[in-house]
């Protein structure tokens, strides 16, 4: 399985691809899972760093993550913008890094994870392979 988003026939001839992604193909491809998984090992180290650092370490981050899923999908900017911005309400809702500094209902976390998740799945790539 291809990690870009295939959004079209003539594409999915062109890379190899079963078909056409869908709502959950889409939903699963636009979640970097590698960098949320770095991110995770990264939380107990980022629990000893003063704010500033913290901010550092996830706009590192983020940056990774964009350059990563950019990588992967061959040039798909729309996917790795979407897919960065994912990894950051990620972040968000883990409570951890600079947003476990900001004060705020935890349950804010799981919302927008839920919502943002959800909606992202609806936004189909403009660009071809």
């Amino acid at each position: 399985m291809t990690r870009r988003i295939v959004t079209s026939q003539s594409q999915s001839l062109r890379l190899e691809a079963a078909s056409v992604d869908g709502y959950w193909d889409r939903l699963v491809k636009y979640v970097p899972v590698e960098i949320v998984a770095a991110w995770v090992a990264l939380i107990p180290l980022l629990e000893t760093l003063n704010t500033a650092a913290n901010w550092l370490v996830f706009s590192i981050m983020l940056v990774i993550a964009f350059v990563w899923i950019l990588r992967l999908t061959g040039s798909s900017y729309t996917q790795a913008a979407i897919s960065a911005v994912s990894f950051g309400v990620w972040a968000f809702a883990l409570d951890s890094g600079p947003f476990a500094q900001i004060p705020r209902e935890p349950a804010w976390g799981s919302v927008v994870l839920v919502l943002t998740t959800l909606v992202f799945a609806l936004i189909v790539p403009k660009e071809s392979a």
